[in-house]
């Protein structure tokens, strides 16, 4: 490999790292329910025939969308945005789902990795770390994709260990 295989490969880990929490609640998560962590669209669309069309794409959780690029030289890619609305986790673009758009990917640079958030979705995160061991696990950044009027609230539980769960809400500011 190369200089630039190897920031490429850095700068994915580092998001691997920084997901963590989110990626160790949908692993928890699927040890207590049997659903998989990582689930293709049709798992949450089964209704959906463009889900069922779609496999290149993939749910982390319920609230995250991928959309690998699996073509060399690929500079943008068509993406399925199952309803609902979306966020991408790059720009903090807004889309509305149900439809196809053709999404920027350039493996080189962070978007090459499209990636959704669901709106009203909560994302634990850690601040960046060389391995899961370093710093102090209680240390959480909480990322929020609230709806476009934010005026709903919203909530998700998390689970840092088999045994212990928490859950976050977030409620429209009062007057």
């Amino acid at each position: 490999y190369n200089e630039e295989t190897a920031r490429i490969w850095k700068f994915f880990l580092h998001l691997r790292y920084r997901l963590f929490p989110y990626i160790w609640s949908a692993v928890v998560h699927a040890t207590r329910t049997g659903e998989p962590p990582y689930r293709p669209l049709v798992w949450h669309h089964q209704n959906d025939p463009q889900a069922w069309a779609v496999d290149d794409e993939l749910y982390c959780g319920d609230a995250v969308l991928f959309a690998p690029v699996v073509e060399e030289g690929c500079l943008e890619r068509e993406v399925y945005l199952p309803a609902g609305r979306w966020i991408d986790f790059w720009s903090g673009e807004r889309r509305e789902g149900g439809r196809r758009i053709v999404a920027d990917a350039p493996f080189f640079e962070p978007a090459g990795l499209p990636t959704y958030v669901r709106e009203g979705a909560i994302l634990p995160m850690c601040p960046l770390r060389m391995h899961s061991a370093e710093g102090d696990e209680r240390e959480l950044q909480i990322h929020l994709f609230p709806g476009r009027d934010r005026e709903a609230s919203c909530s998700a539980t998390f689970h840092d260990s088999p045994e212990r769960s928490w859950t976050v809400r977030c409620e429209p500011a009062g007057d």
